[in-house]
């Protein structure tokens, strides 16, 4: 049997790798998306429309020579067309990779020997199979088979020893990222019965198979490369419940979820909040029960937001305390935002992943419980009419008493059962302060906080001027402050209504301020005189 010896194998990756996998008359970017579809599940948030970057990327790298067989090269070249359109279904196909319930292994035939010659042994020792009764667990190299840590385990133990670096390709800087040559080297590291480059690649498969790490534009397979990969809980740094992607069956109520979700992050902060009534977020983010909150929050992804059985009511309570739960956890992990006025960047990036449909603060708020109306400062409403999927989340009509509720009571919780009764004592409540609603018969005045501006259409109805709202707030006041409102609006007195600022955000200390740049994963430079701006 003739044999083509390969004088490197950076030579044999630019050149064979590229014919064997991608198929050498199809190279188009649909190709790879079939191939990459085949191989790592895609049920996960992914950024297929960014453009790729494996053209200009150096090849794989191998660490020894090989002596490579020409027949098993010409007859991978006549698969060529079958990896254009799926995997091959043989095991003895060069390059083989398996249905999507196993991790794809790539086996390169030799003369002597393969590239991965313990591929499959690796792929069987580390990989975790369902059949095996701990569908979230990975088995860990060097552990006893059976013996398994969390998903969510193993991708804390990958974020303290995987680097996480800013990294430059041509004109984009991608964040949060790693050389997969970079990545190799510290999986060694850190599982040191991991005895050789080789067996790292394929434990670091079987991280990408089961959606732990991926490349930036999930175009690659994990290898010992200078391609960019990056870990799950930095792919989408805007959809703050993505620490993992969540595959467990969600039986719960998605109302019963929240609740859950409330109470850990209100113990949280009650814990670390002093005698002067201010949060120390510093010291609530190094509680250990945050870590157990932020991995909570992805079950999520998986709660039913349509069909459901809710009604009305409970779904009122839901979107509710999913807002205030989504504002909690923003302050804890991007920080506070400078511009507190809904409708800022903090208000439209910051987003959970519900059901899998992504929903920011401005799609809750002004999208489900306004039921589609304009934001305060925006020109469009959040959803498009007519092809935004979202459209149906909306509820029947807008209660303005949300607005009590949204932000001012972010420390409390609303169950079902009660969500109308405590709507109207929170409205009582908000108006009786008289940092929100001053009135001054004698003046005939009435100072308002500018919540009763920025939402005024939905107190006293569409087109309505400031002048409307002392008889619009008038059956949320008690005591004194309504009789005053009724004395002056008896006589036909003209009220003159101004507005001061609106003070919601929490008494803080030790906290992070959002940049609305952390919200972004990859950055466009701009070239000027000369030099890479970002």
């Amino acid at each position: 049997m003739t044999s083509l010896h390969i004088a490197t194998m950076d030579q044999l990756s630019a050149n064979f790798m590229a014919t064997a996998i991608r198929g050498h008359e199809h190279k188009t970017r649909k190709s790879r998306k079939s191939w990459v579809e085949h191989a790592v599940p895609t049920n996960r948030p992914s950024n297929s429309s960014l453009p790729s970057v494996d053209d200009d990327m150096p090849p794989e790298r191998v660490s020894s020579f090989r002596s490579f067989d020409v027949h098993s090269f010409s007859e991978l070249h006549d698969h060529s067309s079958q990896y254009s359109s799926g995997p091959p279904r043989s095991r003895t196909d060069p390059f083989f990779i398996p249905d999507t319930k196993r991790n794809s292994i790539r086996t390169l035939q030799t003369h002597d020997s393969t590239i991965t010659p313990s591929a499959s042994t690796v792929q069987h020792e580390y990989s975790s199979d369902e059949d095996e009764g701990m569908e979230d667990g990975i088995q860990i190299p060097g552990r006893k088979q059976g013996d398994k840590i969390s998903v969510a385990e193993i991708t804390r133990i990958l974020m303290e020893s995987v680097p996480q670096e800013n990294l430059k390709h041509k004109a984009k800087l991608y964040k949060n990222c790693f050389r997969g040559c970079d990545g190799v080297s510290a999986l060694m590291r850190r599982f040191p019965s991991l005895h050789t480059r080789e067996q790292a690649i394929e434990f670091g498969r079987v991280l990408q198979f089961r959606q732990i790490l991926d490349h930036v534009h999930s175009d690659h397979e994990f290898a010992d490369s200078k391609h960019f990969y990056r870990l799950q809980p930095f792919r989408t740094p805007n959809i703050l419940n993505t620490f993992r992607v969540w595959t467990e069956p969600v039986g719960r109520d998605p109302l019963t979820i929240v609740l859950r979700l409330m109470d850990q992050v209100r113990g949280i902060e009650a814990q670390h909040t002093t005698e002067n009534g201010e949060i120390d977020y510093a010291a609530a983010v190094n509680d250990p029960r945050y870590f157990d909150f932020d991995m909570g929050t992805c079950e999520l992804q998986g709660a039913s937001i349509i069909d459901n059985g809710l009604d009305q009511k409970k779904l009122k309570a839901f979107w509710i305390n999913l807002y205030n739960l989504l504002l909690k956890h923003a302050f804890l992990k991007v920080g506070l935002p400078s511009d507190d006025m809904p409708g800022s960047a903090f208000f439209n990036e910051v987003s959970y992943d519900v059901g899998g449909i992504t929903l920011s603060l401005t799609d809750i708020e002004s999208g489900i419980l306004r039921c589609n109306a304009k934001p305060p400062s925006q020109r469009h409403a959040p959803f498009k009419a007519g092809d935004d999927d979202r459209l149906h989340l909306e509820l029947d009509r807008v209660d303005c008493r949300i607005h009590f509720a949204l932000r001012t009571s972010a420390r409390t919780r609303i169950s079902s059962s009660s969500v109308e009764d405590r709507l109207g004592s929170l409205a009582q409540l908000f108006c009786e302060d008289d940092d929100n609603i001053m009135i001054n018969e004698d003046k005939s005045e009435m100072k308002l906080t500018s919540l009763f501006n920025w939402y005024k259409e939905d107190f006293a109805g569409s087109g309505c001027h400031k002048a409307q709202l002392p008889q619009a707030i008038l059956p949320y006041l008690t005591g004194p402050k309504k009789e005053k409102l009724q004395k002056m609006l008896h006589c036909n007195r003209k009220i003159k209504v101004s507005f001061t600022k609106y003070r919601w955000l929490p008494n803080a200390i030790n906290f992070r301020r959002f940049d609305k740049s952390s919200m972004k994963t990859m950055e466009i430079s701009v070239l000027r005189g000369g030099l890479l701006l970002h």
